[in-house]
């Protein structure tokens, strides 16, 4: 393979395909494929620097735009974005949910049975710093009295935006989360592309 560009993340991605058409695939199918990074990743840290600025309802910072009640993230870069929480939840297994016969605890029901699948986001404060922004939640399944603390801390450097986010446990957790990452939904008209693993 070529050498990686000097100083870029790089990954090669290797797929298995068939060479010719079979009765079970036409001729290109992938058949398995994985990636392998060449370099180690850079993680971009813009230096805090712009400083939110408050107008008529809209928190902007950087090139990111905020409902200033909520501090929910409307666009970034003039893309539209909806949604941004945190997700705790994935589709179950086979091997999750097992089976009646089996004697171990099997995880996908008893997500299901705490409620993981159902999440309640509730806002706790939004705070407008010099260089941050912040909005602090608790997410908990409803009619629980375990939570997870989470803290949406946004910085940008005027031209990028970066976000931290912080996830402490409350409650007696006895269970591995299913996921811990961020979902949200980016207006249909637009296109974006997408570069890391996966």
């Amino acid at each position: 393979p070529a050498d990686a560009p000097a100083g870029a993340e790089t990954w090669w991605t290797v797929r298995a395909v068939t060479a010719e058409a079979t009765a079970w695939a036409p001729r290109g199918h992938v058949v398995a494929w994985g990636q392998v990074p060449v370099t180690g990743r850079v993680a971009p840290s813009p230096a805090a620097g712009a400083r939110p600025a408050v107008r008529e309802g809209r928190l902007s910072l950087g090139p990111a735009s905020f409902d200033a009640r909520t501090g929910a993230l409307r666009a970034v870069g003039g893309v539209a974005v909806s949604g941004l929480r945190l997700d705790v939840w994935r589709a179950p297994t086979d091997n999750d949910n097992g089976a009646p016969w089996q004697p171990d605890a099997r995880y996908g029901l008893l997500w299901r049975e705490l409620g993981l699948h159902r999440m309640r986001h509730r806002l706790d404060g939004v705070e407008v710093g010099d260089e941050a922004l912040t909005v602090r939640t608790r997410v908990a399944p409803a009619a629980a009295d375990i939570g997870l603390l989470t803290a949406y801390r946004w910085t940008s450097d005027g031209d990028r935006v970066q976000l931290t986010v912080s996830v402490t446990p409350e409650g007696d957790w006895r269970l591995p989360l299913p996921r811990l990452g961020i979902r949200f939904a980016l207006a249909a008209a637009q296109e974006v592309t997408w570069f890391g693993g996966g």
